[in-house]
């Protein structure tokens, strides 16, 4: 088992939402925002699976973090319809 970091080719101006399924997760995304020279408290809603990890991302920086009930994908879904009424 490896881990392996893909790369993205995403305007991040055009994202609202990042939906993030583990600490791992968090750190490739706060590195994309770093490389894209976007900062984490532009109003981007980060989407997390637990506290642990909403707490590691209040303390990378970013601003809008929201817990989802879990790394399913239903819960993840269910945070995304909240957030996009």
């Amino acid at each position: 088992y490896k881990r392996v970091t893909t790369s993205f080719n995403v305007d991040l101006h055009k994202i609202d939402v990042v939906l993030i399924g583990s600490a791992t997760a968090l750190g490739v995304v706060a590195d994309f925002f770093d490389k894209a020279k976007i900062g984490l408290n532009t109003g981007h809603s980060i989407v997390v699976p637990s506290k642990r990890v909403a707490s590691l991302a209040n303390e990378i920086g970013f601003g809008s973090v929201v817990v989802a009930n879990g790394a399913s994908p239903d819960a993840m879904l269910d945070v995304l319809e909240e957030l996009t009424r």
